[in-house]
């Protein structure tokens, strides 16, 4: 007995203190005596049922005494681990504000809200050197409390929210921004199982990704509206710039982005998670009716360049004279000429002028594009050229062309290609999103 007895020392002298270990001790040995008493009555058969039911009694509250000494030093380790990651936590939280109060850290902060896409914004925080560091050990404590079975749900929801209550909220951002990344190439990686944590005990119940920036003062109802408000801003000056008909013009047009506060607010849970998801849903349903608003407008702004008197204006009315005349173009010029002489050349209206186009467009050979076009104010001549003509006769059946296209649906594709592209954009934020 007395092995045996030195053999349980050895055991719990390695992982308890030693008071509780003494006073455990003391209970097991006290069993093993109960036990072999009640034995060696047993076997003699010279003691009474009473004496056999107090050793038995005796053995079962040493060995409640012992269980009791091992919970109390088990709570009692886990306890100190917690107050260790607790404590490390709080050494890197104020190295992150720190930093974050500086003009790097605002600067960077501002990049995240406002300049870069979702996966962008994730790499940055991941390999952050202040920040990254931070997220580890914040992981490590959030797992501990998880996973202490010893507590009750009521004592963990205490942890978990002393731990919160530390965080402001430009850290619950960046939090957030490192934990909603969470599939590539299809497959979960390795913040997954962080994020599902995170999502279990509410940890952005009360954040607010809209106010990260301290320039931030209204509500987010109205940031999540002026985030609508500028992606269809960007999405028309992107089909004006589909439609127009002269691409090579320099045309800077927005491009239309949902930033990373948009994004966080739809895959967690928080006060503005519900909005801003109806936010993506409303800008895809808005897509097509903005560019039928677009398309109209272009219709109604350049219906003119369809019309003769508006893009033959200056040649309306000029005598067409051809370039064999015996009348010479430099006689003309010299004003050497009257409008008797003019009056034998055919006049350029509208009928004429759309003869000359319509030839124009088949390839047929029309005499009024060799002709100079000339007119008679207070017996000054004003001239224009062939080319001059040829000119405006082309640039109006590429605008006829252009609008009955436009009119007929030739852009229809890149509209529904644009519906789908946000379709996916939505899709893919919500595949973030773990339950």
């Amino acid at each position: 007995m007395l092995k045996v007895v030195s053999e349980i020392w050895k055991s719990f002298s390695g992982h308890v203190d030693l008071a509780v270990g003494i006073f455990t001790l003391t209970g097991v040995v006290l069993s093993l005596f109960a036990l072999f008493y009640s034995a060696r009555s047993a076997n003699a058969g010279r003691v009474s049922a009473r004496a056999a039911k107090e050793a038995a009694k005796a053995a079962k509250d040493s060995a409640r005494i012992a269980q009791e000494a091992l919970d109390h030093a088990r709570k009692s380790s886990r306890r100190e681990e917690f107050t260790r990651l607790f404590n490390q936590h709080n050494t890197r939280l104020d190295i992150v504000k720190t930093f974050l109060d500086g003009n790097e850290g605002a600067g960077w902060l501002k990049t995240l809200t406002e300049s870069v896409d979702h996966h962008a914004a994730f790499n940055l925080v991941q390999t952050h050197s202040v920040f990254s560091p931070y997220m580890r050990i914040l992981h490590q404590l959030l797992k501990h409390i998880d996973d202490d079975v010893d507590a009750t749900p009521e004592e963990q929801k205490k942890d978990y929210a002393l731990v919160r209550s530390l965080i402001h909220n430009e850290v619950l951002f960046l939090i957030a921004v490192n934990t909603s990344y969470v599939i590539e190439d299809g497959a979960e990686n390795a913040y997954a199982d962080y994020q599902r944590l995170l999502q279990r005990i509410d940890f952005f119940e009360h954040a607010q990704f809209y106010h990260v920036l301290p320039r931030d003062v209204t509500d987010g109802k109205t940031i999540i509206d002026d985030s609508s408000r500028s992606a269809l801003s960007a999405l028309k000056q992107q089909f004006n710039h589909l439609i127009r008909m002269d691409k090579n013009v320099s045309c800077h047009a927005e491009e239309v982005m949902f930033h990373v506060p948009v994004i966080l607010a739809c895959i967690f849970d928080n006060p503005w998670h519900a909005a801003s998801k109806n936010c993506i849903e409303k800008f895809i349903h808005s897509i097509v009716p903005t560019f039928e608003v677009v398309k109209a407008k272009f219709l109604g702004n350049y219906a003119r360049n369809v019309d003769v008197a508006y893009m033959f204006g200056n040649i309306i009315g000029r005598y067409a004279v051809p370039l064999s005349a015996d009348l010479m173009v430099s006689d003309i010029s010299k004003n050497n000429i009257t409008q008797k002489d003019l009056d034998s050349f055919p006049v350029a209206n509208e009928a004429f002028i759309r003869s000359a186009v319509a030839d124009l467009k088949t390839g047929k050979q029309n005499p009024a594009m060799e002709a100079f076009y000339c007119k008679l104010i207070d017996h000054r001549v004003y001239l224009s050229s062939p080319s001059d003509f040829e000119q405006r006769a082309q640039d109006f059946l590429s605008w006829i062309g252009h609008l009955q296209k436009l009119e007929e649906g030739h852009f229809t594709p890149q509209v529904q290609a644009e519906v789908q592209h946000w379709q996916s954009f939505r899709d893919n934020v919500l595949l973030h999103r773990l339950a």
